[in-house]
């Protein structure tokens, strides 16, 4: 699992309408990104990690977040 220090904890949702909200579904995902990736010091940058990050997971059949 990936280790940043901008870590969200998962809070249970008792309604489904929580349980679907944008929150709920990505938090998950947002904590296995790599720090390299979440630590970078614009949105420019960020886009660039992450995009960089995923499009070399998909050529390599990796998972793309973690």
């Amino acid at each position: 699992m990936a280790n940043h220090r901008f870590k969200f904890r998962a809070v249970g949702a008792s309604s489904s309408g929580l349980r679907s909200s944008f929150a709920a579904r990505t938090v998950g995902d947002w904590n296995q990104l790599l720090a390299v990736v979440v630590e970078q010091e614009s949105p420019a940058a960020f886009k660039n990690q992450l995009d960089c990050r995923m499009s070399h997971a998909v050529t390599h059949h990796h998972q793309p977040l973690a």
